[in-house]
């Protein structure tokens, strides 16, 4: 018999727009206010983002910090810093910026240095703050480069088939890496909204699965949970599960080798990703010389029964 949840963290009370509880990049759609500390949340927003982004802030805050100082030694005078002073005022801020980035890096050429007090004064309180700001840097740096990354993606849509002379929904899961990922198991949650005097209250249903866990995942693997009469999809029409704005939270979890440590992914599934009486293609198979092709690019595809 499918297992009834009480809760699983999201609450008993709903609304009738109630939107998704986690978003499709795998976090808990929550808007948070009134917080009082925002650094834990700057840090794991800057942990997270990609590459690119996190140089862009990293490019972005230079050229602030560096624009900051450099206003700081046009107003105290370019003739502090430097012997060569422009009547163009974009001239010697350009030649304050250069001589505040060599200060904030400690690179310090000699052609350009602090004569006056206010410029040294200015010069020593941009060399700390350059030497906080390259720790602060290296840390974020250390942390993405450290912090475990998950090695599996999830098919878009989630498919609903015949299967062993009955109907089953399944998802399909891939190995992105070489890693050994071993003992992955997974979690399916259905959670529906239900109208009860006026009010919309979740349900939650820990779906039974064919197989909660492999032994590793090497390619694919696809989670199966077959719909009989036990399932809460057997009495369910599609029209049912659009009003009840259903949602398929899948918790997988895997053992890596590599970081020595068990990551965790999540991934949910709105009515809109269903796919119909379609199978998914097979991702992999033996190349010439007997090893597995794995085709990443086949993770999505379905084809007809």
């Amino acid at each position: 018999m499918v297992k009834t949840l009480k809760d699983i963290g999201f609450g008993l009370n709903a609304t009738k727009n109630v939107k998704r509880f986690i978003t499709e990049d795998g976090r808990f759609n929550i808007n948070h206010v009134n917080k009082k500390s925002m650094f834990e949340s700057t840090y794991s927003y800057l942990i997270r983002i990609s590459w690119i982004s996190f140089f862009f802030y990293v490019l972005l805050a230079y050229i602030v910090i560096n624009s900051i100082f450099a206003i700081g030694y046009v107003a105290i005078g370019v003739d502090d810093i430097s012997i060569y002073k422009s009547p163009n005022v974009f001239a010697n801020f350009l030649n304050a910026f250069l001589f505040s980035a060599q200060t904030i890096t400690t690179v310090g050429y000699g052609v350009m240095s602090p004569s006056g007090t206010l410029a040294g004064i200015l010069a020593a309180l941009e060399a700390l703050i350059g030497l906080l700001s390259f720790s602060f840097t290296t840390g974020l740096l250390y942390g993405r480069f450290s912090k475990p990354k998950t090695l599996i993606s999830f098919s878009k849509n989630f498919v609903v088939r015949p299967f062993k002379n009955k109907r089953a929904l399944m998802i399909k899961v891939m190995n992105t890496s070489r890693n050994v990922l071993i003992k992955p198991k997974a979690d399916v949650i259905l959670i529906l909204h239900k109208e009860v005097n006026g009010y919309f209250e979740p349900e939650y249903y820990n779906l039974k699965l064919e197989r909660r866990s492999i032994t590793f995942l090497p390619t694919t693997w696809t989670i199966v949970h077959e719909i009989d009469e036990e399932s809460p999809f057997f009495k369910l029409t599609e029209n049912n599960i659009a009003e009840a704005k259903a949602e398929i939270v899948v918790l997988f979890s895997y053992y890596d080798d590599a970081f020595n440590n068990e990551i965790y992914d999540v991934k949910s599934y709105l009515y809109s990703d269903l796919i119909i009486d379609k199978k998914f293609t097979k991702s992999y198979g033996y190349g010439e010389e007997g090893a597995i092709v794995l085709d990443h690019s086949m993770l999505d595809d379905v084809e007809k029964l």
